[in-house]
């Protein structure tokens, strides 16, 4: 038995010695070719880093927003609605009566709000200059479960019609714009020329 297995462990060695040789031999070929065509070279060499980078791009991506949890409380509960219209090629994301009829019939979440993006021009106290801002309805802090660091958030009598408009600053901003003054709270900014009361930072 004992010869039967040094045999059988020969065998094994020279397969591996075998593969590693004919490997070698390979890399030794290729990087001749390589080395004939400069231009073809550059080629693979720059397809290469394109497709390690864009890879490395999306998975960075992903890692955010799937891997890693969210940051905020609970955040198995938070989902995101979007529209949807037959014939469409993609979500659409709901129009203001459309939120509005969601949100009366709404039986299943405890919270609901909408957003979106928007590049603002700030002025009124110091130099005017243009702020990326997320302009959102009370329910959607809310269903986040975010307190502010200082003042509030905003609530259902901010959306009334008529009402004194209102804006909570991010951290970054209060500290840039304002060196992180605690006195900000229920002054006045101008924000696309009309006034807004500071009510909060988060």
């Amino acid at each position: 038995m004992s010869r039967q297995s040094e045999a059988t462990e020969g065998s094994k060695s020279n397969t591996l010695a075998i593969f590693f040789d004919s490997l070698l031999h390979d890399l030794r070929f290729a990087l001749r070719q390589l080395k004939r065509s400069s231009g073809f070279t550059t080629i693979i060499v720059l397809t290469l880093a394109v497709g390690i980078g864009a890879n490395i791009a999306i998975f960075s991506v992903m890692k955010g927003l799937i891997l890693n949890p969210l940051i905020y409380p609970d955040p198995d509960e938070v989902v995101a609605i979007w529209g949807y219209e037959a014939g469409s090629l993609g979500y659409q994301p709901f129009s203001g009566p459309d939120f509005l009829d969601v949100r009366e019939q709404n039986s299943t979440f405890e919270e609901i709000g909408v957003y979106t993006w928007r590049w603002l021009n700030l002025s009124g106290d110091n130099e005017p200059e243009r702020v990326f801002t997320a302009v959102c309805t009370p329910g959607l802090l809310e269903a986040l479960a975010v307190q502010p660091a200082m003042g509030r958030l905003f609530t259902e009598r901010d959306e009334r019609e008529g009402s004194e408009k209102v804006v909570i600053l991010s951290n970054a901003l209060w500290k840039d714009r304002y060196a992180g003054d605690p006195d900000v709270i229920g002054k006045m900014i101008t924000i696309n020329r009309e006034d807004y009361a500071i009510v909060g930072i988060m």
